[in-house]
């Protein structure tokens, strides 16, 4: 990953609902980042700051991470439309900056 050459970077991660109600999270983009825990809740937030920890860890260098909100989603906070039900594999976008 050339961050330097690219302020902000996108990587895309997979949420799957699991058998038990839980959730499993990982990134194509970055092999070995692994989340899932029984509690959705927990693990839906712990993205953000394990994303942060990874890529740090693996750059050898402080990032910021930071959700990208599609249209779509923003509308849907914004009460604009109404939310689709909910699928059973989702996939979310961060930006990362160093």
């Amino acid at each position: 990953m050339e961050i330097r050459d690219n302020p902000i970077v996108r990587v895309t991660v997979t949420i799957e609902k699991r058998c038990d109600g839980g959730l499993y999270v990982y990134s194509d983009d970055l092999p070995g980042f692994v989340l899932s825990h029984i509690d959705a809740h927990a693990v839906l937030a712990d993205i953000e700051p394990a994303l942060g920890v990874f890529l740090s860890q693996r750059l050898n260098r402080s990032v910021s991470v930071k959700p990208i909100v599609g249209l779509r989603d923003a509308l849907i906070r914004e009460q604009m439309i109404d939310p689709t039900p909910g699928a059973r594999i989702t996939r979310r976008e961060y930006g990362v900056a160093a």
